[in-house]
């Protein structure tokens, strides 16, 4: 009786204010070492400190406290440790990690320290921890980070083999799948990945079975994007296909994935297939994208031919994805070359217009952006290149409009030369700056608003630097010209002028378009050129004859609210 009294007296005397004074010391620790994530010194006083605390001792090296110590004030001390860890990763010290792995083993220190090892490039050594003598199995989340290290290394056989050869099936969870697929992915293992996919939803015990493997969204991406990065695309394609069929249908992540990759080899006929998975959109969808139905004009680099301004071949081609992100407007200048048949071409290409084109609700051109290569800017062919946009539109009977223009040089041609008016929209009601050329640099531009905050928050260092601009907190000495940015742009009510200024503008060097209303449609919407496709439509969706196409286009007043 007299032992039990004092048993009792001891524990709560002297363990239980001990593993109180603990738990409150670790937890400072740990907001230490996190309020300074790259302070190693820092973090091996504090280990130091955790394993001079009398539980923490107890806890470390089994002894007389070792049954009373309190789990939350030993999962504390871990934490302490897997924080220093972290810190010692961070700045690149991974021996001195090593060294609180040993000193504080744990399963939560083991998968800490093996993801450092991996992101300082040993995934070797990391891997050998899985069978470190101080611990005994390794957890789920040890394998895990293991696969992770191999990853960052690029060895995705080794990643390959901890989950096929010594990862056991009650550790392995779709979240092992996915940190595999996404070694797989990174590493171009497309086919490898697609084997993986297939094989963890059959049943039996197989060396990829796993617990609870039913594949998700996130896996289903990762196994695509394996494929995709591979160049392994019909394989891609038919596991979309694969997928269409089941109650959940591709995604449209998944199908603009597959999309882009198949732009970017020019393969518009596996454009098109994907396409047809894609779900009808009332939403103004562009519909099945043909590209490859348009054999009537030239190719010209990785884009088609639609006509000539003095040196300047003028062509269109998709946007990665052509049926969300448009088509391009390209502009190549010819270089003379010793090829007397003048059948190999030499391009260089000066820029780019990025637009998005709809039917629905009425068939618009919508300006998203522009490129002109560095030496080819001020010397007006930013003018030339916004004409012949205009120009295509009105024969094409297509709105011209844009989305929010922020590059001020832009707007200002839009709003000054072109007449662009600027419109409110619940996204953004636009900024009134007023822009002036910097008279310490010519190359740069000032731009000045009274509302000064809304341009801080417009621009990024990095769009301020690509651009030139500088702004300005005080009004310029020398006035201006007023231009409205971060807003959406809409043509003025004169269409008749607008075609006029264009007209004018492309005279000295002499546009050249042989193609028709219908057609420059028809390429626009990226649809086949063919008749018996359709025919050319005006802003209310009717109709127009191939004769009427050809006509100057009156599309009168539009209001893009």
């Amino acid at each position: 009786m007299a032992c039990v009294v004092l048993f009792i007296f001891v524990d709560v005397l002297l363990i239980r204010p001990l593993t109180a004074l603990s738990l409150f010391q670790n937890k400072l620790l740990v907001r230490q070492l996190r309020s300074q994530p790259s302070n190693v010194t820092l973090a091996l006083e504090a280990v130091s400190q955790v394993a001079k605390l009398p539980c923490n001792v107890a806890m470390i090296e089994p002894g007389l406290y070792e049954r009373n110590v309190d789990e939350e004030a030993a999962n504390n001390a871990h934490l302490v440790a897997v924080e220093a860890i972290r810190v010692c990763g961070k700045a690149n010290d991974p021996d001195k990690a090593i060294r609180i792995f040993e000193q504080l083993p744990s399963e939560a220190t083991r998968t800490m320290i093996i993801s450092v090892l991996g992101g300082c490039q040993r995934h070797e050594e990391a891997v050998e921890l899985l069978n470190s003598p101080l611990l005994g199995r390794p957890s789920a989340a040890s394998y895990n980070a293991a696969i992770a290290a191999c990853g960052k290394a690029k060895d995705w056989q080794l990643a390959l083999h901890i989950f096929e050869e010594n990862m056991p099936p009650n550790c392995k969870s779709i979240v092992t799948v996915n940190a595999l697929l996404t070694v797989l992915a990174n590493c171009k293992q497309g086919l490898q990945a697609l084997e993986l996919y297939r094989s963890i939803g059959k049943s039996g015990s197989g060396k990829h079975r796993a617990k609870h493997t039913d594949s998700d969204t996130v896996t289903r991406q990762l196994v695509i994007s394996a494929l995709t990065r591979s160049g392994n695309l019909d394989e891609a394609c038919q596991l979309l296909e694969e997928f269409n069929c089941t109650s959940e249908k591709p995604s449209t992540a998944l199908l603009d994935l597959v999309v882009a990759a198949f732009t970017q080899t020019s393969n518009w006929k596996g454009v098109e297939r994907v396409e047809r998975l894609r779900k009808d959109d009332s939403k103004g969808s562009n519909g099945i994208v043909e590209f490859h139905h348009w054999e009537g004009l030239e190719r010209v680099d990785s884009s088609w031919k639609i006509g000539t301004y003095g040196a300047l071949t003028v062509g269109v081609r998709p946007n990665r994805n052509p049926a969300q992100n448009g088509i391009k407007l390209m502009f190549y200048e010819d270089i003379p070359n010793d090829d007397p048949t003048g059948k190999k071409r030499r391009l260089r290409k000066v820029g780019y217009l990025l637009m998005k084109n709809s039917i629905s609700p009425e068939p618009t051109s919508s300006l998203l952006g522009m490129f002109l290569d560095p030496t080819d800017r001020g010397q007006g062919m930013a003018k030339s290149c916004l004409a012949i946009w205009v120009l295509l539109c009105l024969q094409g009977n297509l709105i011209p409009v844009t989305g929010i223009i922020r590059k001020p040089l832009l707007a200002l041609i839009l709003q000054h030369t072109f007449q662009f008016v600027p419109i409110s929209t619940k996204d953004s009601n636009g900024v009134l700056a007023e822009l002036c050329r910097d008279p310490f640099d010519d190359r740069s531009v000032v731009l000045y608003s009274a509302a000064l905050k809304s341009l801080e928050g417009a621009f990024s260092n990095r769009d301020l630097k690509q651009q030139n601009i500088k702004l300005s907190s005080e009004k310029p000495t020398k006035p201006g010209r007023l231009v409205k940015i971060i807003c959406p742009l809409n043509p003025p009510e004169n269409l008749q002028l607008l075609q006029s200024t264009c007209y004018k503008i492309l005279s000295e060097e002499g546009w050249n378009c042989d193609l028709t209303g219908f057609q420059i449609q028809s390429v626009f919407l990226g649809r086949p050129m063919d008749s018996s496709s359709g025919q050319n439509t005006n802003r209310e969706g009717e109709p127009v004859f191939e004769e009427e196409s050809k006509r100057p286009l009156v599309l009168g007043q539009n209001k893009n609210n």
